[in-house]
């Protein structure tokens, strides 16, 4: 992913998937006030998927 990005090395993202504290209320605003200023059309739409998995215990 960080070559995709242009980055050399993989250790911004991974500090950023790893390690950076988040502020769920801060994304969210983030994130609607780009969907006002982008999605004008009523044929646009924003789509998230969450793609992760929760682990599965082992019954060991």
């Amino acid at each position: 992913m960080a070559e995709q990005v242009g980055y050399s090395t993989p250790y911004r993202l991974q500090h950023l998937l790893g390690r950076a504290q988040w502020n769920a209320d801060a994304v969210c605003a983030e994130i609607r006030q780009y969907a006002v200023e982008h999605l004008k059309s009523e044929t646009d739409i924003l789509a998230i998927d969450e793609t992760g998995f929760l682990k599965q215990e082992s019954n060991q």
